[in-house]
């Protein structure tokens, strides 16, 4: 008798032990007869990262048409006061090459104090520093500044990039810079691929793309860095750590 109850205590045992055994295993697609169920958001190096319904309105993801435009951007820059000129104060700073393509003798800028006051400047030359290796341009600056405001100190200019043709323009919300450069998510039905792109004029709330995109495709527009760790914990074997609409997590 003894021995049957044992027995038996083994069977049971080794047939719940498999049952949590396999409900421990990895989801996988389950087969229909209209095709496969997916559980959740997959990715496909071919086809991007896919993403059900019930995640996307989780995420609340906004997809974009791309459009063309023209940005003028405005660069701001660190100059230091060092002498005068009658009644103006001078001043000098760098700035990169690409900045210095568009800043020219004579353009106008405006200043501001640590104070907070606002000033009336000029440029009154550049002066190419890369002869040294150092990579910048100098930029050389008279400032109309009040006798109150002595050299020595240091201001804040701003200097407007003027606008070019119209190209592929993204709210800046949709651009993502790695390490290896910049991307953006197109989309592709139920499919997001991480497009690498290459930007240019940049500015708060939109940027330019010189490369890789054009009028017409559609991306997303945010929330692009979720959409990302999404694809990050798909492309790592599990499905990812999105919460889902009327569940607990």
């Amino acid at each position: 008798m003894n021995a049957m109850n044992t027995s038996s205590f083994s069977t049971i045992a080794l047939l719940v032990a498999g049952t949590l055994l396999a409900g421990c295993q990895p989801k996988t697609e389950l087969p229909t007869l209209a095709g496969t169920v997916i559980v959740g958001p997959e990715y496909s190096e071919n086809k991007g990262l896919y993403v059900p319904e019930d995640t996307r309105l989780s995420l609340g993801l906004k997809v974009i048409e791309i459009t063309e435009q023209s940005l003028a951007a405005t660069h701001e820059l660190s100059l230091y006061t060092y002498g005068k000129n009658g009644g103006a104060l001078l001043a000098s700073g760098r700035i990169a090459p690409a900045q210095a393509a568009t800043v020219k003798a004579g353009q106008t800028l405006r200043v501001q104090t640590p104070d907070g006051q606002e000033l009336d400047a000029r440029v009154t030359g550049l002066k190419d520093l890369s002869t040294s290796g150092a990579g910048w341009v100098e930029i050389l600056v008279e400032i109309a500044a009040p006798s109150s405001l002595t050299a020595g100190s240091f201001v804040t200019a701003h200097v407007t990039q003027p606008a070019g043709v119209p190209v592929p323009t993204i709210p800046r919300s949709a651009l993502v810079r790695a390490t290896d450069g910049y991307f953006v998510y197109t989309v592709s039905g139920e499919h997001y691929m991480r497009t690498p792109v290459i930007p240019g004029v940049l500015t708060a709330d939109a940027a330019e793309i010189k490369d890789g995109l054009y009028a017409g495709d559609q991306i997303v527009s945010e929330p692009v860095m979720a959409l990302w760790m999404t694809e990050l914990a798909a492309v790592k074997g599990g499905h990812a750590c999105c919460a889902i609409p009327g569940e607990t997590l």
